[in-house]
């Protein structure tokens, strides 16, 4: 009996066209992501300095209007870096603050230091302090290094600064000399996506997102370089504040030794 071959299944003619749509899409919406941040970055500044000439009773209306916006609209993460930043106790450094958004979030307990390695976003950074926490300093420094002694701090927080700094491995492993042995680290970063089609989007995007977004990288592994660092990461959850490239974003405790890893800590709300 003469054997049957079968008819190879035919492949759907759309299929390629599909994904190059699709990707073209992708890359379009994140370049437009790109420009429409940058300007509202720059939007932002010049609407906080314009509340701050403001006469004494509409400045105050004005800022309360301004808060509603910003936490809906214009800094998804906003409830998020209250969140992280609850879990800060006694000597705390916050690294890469730009602006310092997380400024009014800290309790009034912590002894608080702030890092900024950009001089614009320092200069802002220092006139924000004078106005909401006068007893804060901040620091600029022009590299990966810290200016501190070994295990000085008992909080290190970084929100949204580890994907801009030049050498994240090198700032991490600072981290952790700075932290004290039963200190923790709170992070909160938008990593490379785990979506193999995403994250090759986010390398193709990642050098002229760089260059227009203050040396911003979509691509980095920070979980992994932060383990890598010698870290223990006590919890961690997926967030769903931001859109477009900067996704998934991350938010989490980690410890600085295995044997501090065994004794109870704070925890994010999602966990309780």
């Amino acid at each position: 009996m003469p054997l049957k071959y079968l008819p190879e299944k035919p492949t759907a003619k759309h299929t390629r066209p599909f994904r190059l749509l699709a990707g073209a899409s992708f890359v379009l919406t994140a370049v437009t992501w790109l420009i429409v941040n940058e300007q509202r970055r720059r939007a932002n500044i010049k609407i906080y300095d314009s509340i701050q000439r403001m006469p004494k009773q509409p400045k105050r209306t004005a800022a309360s209007v301004w808060a509603v916006i910003r936490k809906y609209v214009v800094d998804p993460w906003s409830h998020y870096r209250k969140e992280l930043t609850q879990n800060a106790q006694r000597r705390t450094l916050e690294i890469g603050v730009d602006y310092w958004p997380n400024l009014r979030h800290y309790t009034n307990d912590i002894e608080l230091t702030g890092v900024e390695y950009n001089l614009q976003t320092f200069y802002r950074a220092r006139k924000r302090i004078r106005q909401f926490r006068p007893q804060t300093a901040v620091i600029y420094a022009t590299n990966s290094l810290l200016p501190f002694p070994d295990e000085y701090f008992d909080t290190v927080v970084t929100s949204l600064s580890l994907c801009s700094v030049e050498d994240s491995k090198a700032v991490l492993s600072e981290i952790r000399r700075v932290l004290k042995k039963d200190g923790r680290f709170l992070f909160l970063e938008h990593v490379r996506a785990e979506n193999t089609f995403v994250a090759i989007l986010q390398d193709w995007l990642t050098p002229l997102w760089s260059r227009l977004s203050s040396n911003c990288h979509l691509n980095r592994n920070t979980i992994a370089e932060i383990e890598t660092a010698g870290f223990i990461i006590l919890t961690r959850k997926t967030l769903s504040g931001a859109w477009g490239p900067v996704r998934p974003t991350i938010m989490g405790i980690a410890a600085a030794t295995q044997q501090e890893a065994q004794t109870p800590t704070l925890l994010l709300e999602t966990d309780l």
